[in-house]
Protein backbone atom coordinates (compact mmCIF):
# COMPACT_ATOMS: atom_id res chain seq x y z
CA UNK A 1 0.00 0.00 0.00
CA UNK A 2 2.76 2.53 1.24
CA UNK A 3 6.16 3.10 2.40
CA UNK A 4 6.58 4.87 5.40
CA UNK A 5 9.59 5.69 7.48
CA UNK A 6 11.35 3.13 5.13
CA UNK A 7 8.77 0.45 6.66
CA UNK A 8 6.46 -1.64 3.09
CA UNK A 9 3.01 -1.29 4.66
CA UNK A 10 1.38 -4.10 2.93
CA UNK A 11 -2.44 -4.49 2.10
CA UNK A 12 -3.31 -7.21 5.23
CA UNK A 13 -1.61 -4.92 7.61
CA UNK A 14 -4.02 -2.29 6.63
CA UNK A 15 -6.72 -4.25 6.37
CA UNK A 16 -6.58 -6.01 10.16
CA UNK A 17 -5.73 -2.53 11.58
CA UNK A 18 -9.36 -1.68 9.57
CA UNK A 19 -11.01 -4.42 10.90
CA UNK A 20 -9.53 -4.20 14.60
CA UNK A 21 -11.08 0.00 14.51
CA UNK A 22 -14.14 -1.42 13.63
CA UNK A 23 -14.75 -3.67 15.76
CA UNK A 24 -13.93 -1.06 18.94
CA UNK A 25 -16.33 0.99 17.21
CA UNK A 26 -19.05 -1.79 17.20
CA UNK A 27 -18.09 -2.53 20.71
CA UNK A 28 -18.11 1.55 21.93
CA UNK A 29 -21.46 2.13 20.00
CA UNK A 30 -23.29 -1.22 20.45
CA UNK A 31 -23.85 -0.30 16.30
CA UNK A 32 -23.11 -2.64 13.95
CA UNK A 33 -23.77 -1.31 10.67
CA UNK A 34 -21.93 1.73 9.50
CA UNK A 35 -22.84 3.82 6.30
CA UNK A 36 -20.51 4.63 3.73
CA UNK A 37 -19.19 7.72 5.20
CA UNK A 38 -18.41 5.66 8.65
CA UNK A 39 -16.61 3.48 6.78
CA UNK A 40 -14.75 6.01 4.90
CA UNK A 41 -13.75 8.02 8.04
CA UNK A 42 -12.39 4.43 9.71
CA UNK A 43 -10.39 3.80 6.96
CA UNK A 44 -9.00 7.51 7.13
CA UNK A 45 -8.45 7.24 10.93
CA UNK A 46 -6.82 3.57 10.18
CA UNK A 47 -4.26 5.14 7.90
CA UNK A 48 -3.67 8.47 9.99
CA UNK A 49 -2.86 5.99 12.93
CA UNK A 50 -0.65 3.53 10.79
CA UNK A 51 0.98 7.08 9.90
CA UNK A 52 1.37 8.30 13.06
CA UNK A 53 2.25 4.98 14.80
CA UNK A 54 5.59 4.34 12.28
CA UNK A 55 6.74 8.00 12.11
CA UNK A 56 6.47 8.54 15.78
CA UNK A 57 8.17 5.10 16.65
CA UNK A 58 11.19 5.46 14.35
CA UNK A 59 11.67 9.69 15.70
CA UNK A 60 11.52 7.66 19.30
CA UNK A 61 13.77 4.90 18.77
CA UNK A 62 16.50 7.74 17.30
CA UNK A 63 16.50 9.32 20.42
CA UNK A 64 16.20 5.56 22.37
CA UNK A 65 12.68 6.76 24.37
CA UNK A 66 10.00 4.24 24.57
CA UNK A 67 7.16 3.38 26.82
CA UNK A 68 8.11 0.91 29.65
CA UNK A 69 5.23 -1.71 30.94
CA UNK A 70 5.03 -0.35 34.17
CA UNK A 71 4.15 3.65 32.75
CA UNK A 72 1.56 1.85 30.48
CA UNK A 73 0.22 0.15 33.61
CA UNK A 74 0.22 3.28 35.75
CA UNK A 75 -1.17 5.15 32.84
CA UNK A 76 -4.29 2.47 32.90
CA UNK A 77 -4.66 1.06 35.79
CA UNK A 78 -2.62 3.40 38.21
CA UNK A 79 -4.15 5.95 40.43
CA UNK A 80 -4.10 8.57 37.68
CA UNK A 81 -5.40 7.27 34.33
CA UNK A 82 -4.66 8.91 31.47
CA UNK A 83 -7.63 10.46 29.99
CA UNK A 84 -8.15 8.09 27.10
CA UNK A 85 -8.59 5.52 29.58
CA UNK A 86 -11.37 7.74 31.49
CA UNK A 87 -13.19 8.33 27.99
CA UNK A 88 -14.33 4.50 27.67
CA UNK A 89 -17.57 4.65 28.58
CA UNK A 90 -16.75 0.34 29.08
CA UNK A 91 -15.61 1.18 32.03
CA UNK A 92 -18.05 3.44 33.50
CA UNK A 93 -20.26 2.52 36.49
CA UNK A 94 -23.93 3.27 36.90
CA UNK A 95 -23.84 7.29 37.88
CA UNK A 96 -22.12 7.60 34.45
CA UNK A 97 -18.27 7.94 35.93
CA UNK A 98 -14.95 6.18 35.42
CA UNK A 99 -14.71 3.26 37.92
CA UNK A 100 -11.40 1.79 38.11
CA UNK A 101 -12.84 -1.77 39.38
CA UNK A 102 -14.74 -1.68 36.20
CA UNK A 103 -11.82 -1.97 34.15
CA UNK A 104 -9.45 -4.34 36.70
CA UNK A 105 -12.43 -7.02 36.90
CA UNK A 106 -12.66 -6.05 32.68
CA UNK A 107 -8.84 -7.23 32.57
CA UNK A 108 -9.30 -10.12 34.83
CA UNK A 109 -11.71 -11.21 32.57
CA UNK A 110 -9.49 -11.48 29.82
CA UNK A 111 -7.82 -13.99 31.68
CA UNK A 112 -10.49 -16.50 32.49
CA UNK A 113 -10.24 -19.43 31.02
CA UNK A 114 -13.56 -19.97 28.58
CA UNK A 115 -15.74 -22.50 28.78
CA UNK A 116 -17.94 -22.79 25.99
CA UNK A 117 -16.50 -21.17 21.61
CA UNK A 118 -19.45 -18.49 22.42
CA UNK A 119 -17.50 -17.02 25.23
CA UNK A 120 -14.10 -18.06 23.41
CA UNK A 121 -14.97 -15.65 20.67
CA UNK A 122 -16.46 -12.61 23.39
CA UNK A 123 -12.68 -12.92 25.27
CA UNK A 124 -11.33 -12.89 21.70
CA UNK A 125 -13.42 -9.67 21.08
CA UNK A 126 -12.80 -8.22 24.52
CA UNK A 127 -8.49 -8.77 23.93
CA UNK A 128 -8.82 -7.05 20.74
CA UNK A 129 -10.62 -4.47 22.22
CA UNK A 130 -7.81 -4.31 24.93
CA UNK A 131 -5.31 -4.25 23.02
CA UNK A 132 -6.14 -1.61 20.29
CA UNK A 133 -6.64 0.57 23.61
CA UNK A 134 -3.22 0.04 24.89
CA UNK A 135 -1.48 0.24 21.99
CA UNK A 136 -3.25 3.92 21.19
CA UNK A 137 -2.27 4.73 24.90
CA UNK A 138 1.21 3.90 24.09
CA UNK A 139 1.64 5.89 21.18
CA UNK A 140 -0.51 8.80 22.28
CA UNK A 141 1.54 8.77 25.39
CA UNK A 142 4.95 8.22 23.54
CA UNK A 143 3.96 11.25 21.11
CA UNK A 144 3.16 13.66 25.06
CA UNK A 145 6.99 12.83 26.26
CA UNK A 146 8.33 13.48 22.67
CA UNK A 147 6.71 16.53 22.35
CA UNK A 148 7.55 17.56 25.88
CA UNK A 149 10.93 16.56 25.46
CA UNK A 150 11.10 19.00 22.61
CA UNK A 151 9.47 21.86 24.04
CA UNK A 152 11.88 21.64 27.23
CA UNK A 153 14.69 21.86 24.27
CA UNK A 154 13.46 24.56 22.49
CA UNK A 155 12.88 27.00 25.35
CA UNK A 156 14.94 30.15 25.35
CA UNK A 157 17.72 30.24 27.97
CA UNK A 158 19.01 32.54 30.04
CA UNK A 159 21.65 33.46 27.77
CA UNK A 160 19.14 33.02 24.90
CA UNK A 161 17.31 36.09 26.69
CA UNK A 162 20.26 38.47 27.65
CA UNK A 163 21.08 38.53 23.25
CA UNK A 164 18.07 38.99 22.69
CA UNK A 165 17.34 42.01 25.13
CA UNK A 166 20.82 43.08 24.07
CA UNK A 167 19.91 42.75 19.98
CA UNK A 168 16.38 44.59 20.32
CA UNK A 169 18.55 47.41 22.24
CA UNK A 170 20.65 47.79 19.37
CA UNK A 171 18.39 47.94 16.88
Amino acid sequence: VAVIEGNEIHYTEYEAANEQLTEVYKLETGRSDFDEEMTNQLRNQVWSMLVMDYTMRAQAEKIGMDVTKEELSNLSIGNNPHQLILQRRAFYDETGNFNSGYLKNFLASLEQEPENAEQAELINQYKNYWNFWENTLRLQYLQEKYTDLLSKAITANNIDAKYSFLARQEA
